[in-house]
């Protein structure tokens, strides 16, 4: 007997229909597609205010490919350090930075199913710009791609977080790979909206 659970697709609001429709629109507009997406006047949740582009268009395949080959040849030796008071580094050894390598490795090999399957019932994605997609109830955008540049105009205020150790090995790795450059951005609403080439852009939002 089968104990798989039947996922229900989150029904279309209005709200998010409307949103839907002006950024399929917009999309169309584009005689080459879309593949970049630029963000003016970000504000995140941290008070920082900054101009981002990304690329939505990468191969989400290739990263993941390329991220378990740098895992699978890395020499974890090359990141072994000492304990930096003055810059609040902590120790990372060997021992240490293979159990985080080989906690990415099964990350990389095993990804959940059943979160990707909610991501699906729960969005919409926008025609010629697949990671470009829409909440189907409030109708919020979310952007997801490969950090191309981001230019901060105000700095934010970040809380000083006290990591495991494993987390800060697992960081340190991340650095080489390509997945540490994606990034994704939440918008509550269309405020200002353009269609240049292959790039859309979004002027002046807060998350």
């Amino acid at each position: 007997m089968s104990t798989e659970k039947t996922e229900i697709r989150i029904p279309v609001t209005t709200v998010a229909a409307k949103v839907i429709k002006k950024l399929n629109e917009a999309v169309k507009n584009s005689p080459t597609g879309v593949s970049f997406a630029r963000i003016n006047g970000y504000t995140n949740s941290n008070g920082e205010k900054s101009n981002v582009t990304i690329n939505i268009g990468v191969n989400y395949g290739n990263v993941k490919q390329k991220d378990l080959e740098y895992l699978q040849e890395l020499d974890v030796t090359t990141l072994v350090r000492e304990a930096d008071e003055e810059k609040e580094l902590i120790a990372l050894d060997k021992d240490l930075l293979t159990e985080a390598k080989e906690a990415l490795l099964k990350s990389q090999t095993a990804p959940s199913k059943n979160q990707s399957k909610a991501q699906t019932d729960a969005y919409t994605r926008i025609e010629g710009a697949s990671q470009l997609k829409v909440h189907n109830e409030t109708g919020k955008i979310y952007l997801e791609g490969y950090q191309v540049s981001k230019n901060i105009l105000i700095e934010g205020e970040y809380k000083k977080v006290n990591s495991r150790p494993l987390t800060i090995a697992k960081k340190e790795i991340k650095k080489g790979m390509r997945v540490s450059k994606i990034r994704q951005y939440k918008l509550d609403e269309i405020n200002n909206l353009s269609i240049s080439g292959d790039t859309i852009e979004f002027i002046d939002h807060t998350v």
